[in-house]
């Protein structure tokens, strides 16, 4: 039996780059957090690790953090539209 974890956050590090480089306090959304826990930054060593000791044979990635809380990005349509390009090339190279 194949097990897929269908709802597996993923922080692209690119992602969180630019959204510290364009919110008022120099911080990405949740950057703390996601400093805590390698599986949501690192897919390659970390989040293998982590799926393999679990079983879990596929992620289905849904990447964080959302730009809603980054106003000068969320509010830009192409600070909003190159956000979105960084995240779709990061997951796209997994």
């Amino acid at each position: 039996m194949v097990i897929i974890d269908a709802y597996t956050h993923y922080a692209p590090p690119r992602l969180m780059s630019f959204l510290s480089k364009h919110s008022t306090d120099g911080k990405a959304p949740f950057s703390d957090l996601f400093s805590k826990i390698p599986a949501l930054t690192d897919l390659d060593g970390a989040r293998i690790k982590l799926m393999d000791d679990k079983g879990v044979d596929t992620h289905v990635l849904v990447p964080l953090p959302w730009i809603d809380p980054v106003r000068k990005v969320a509010e830009n349509e192409e600070l909003a539209l190159e956000a979105c390009r960084i995240c779709n090339e990061e997951v796209s190279v997994r």
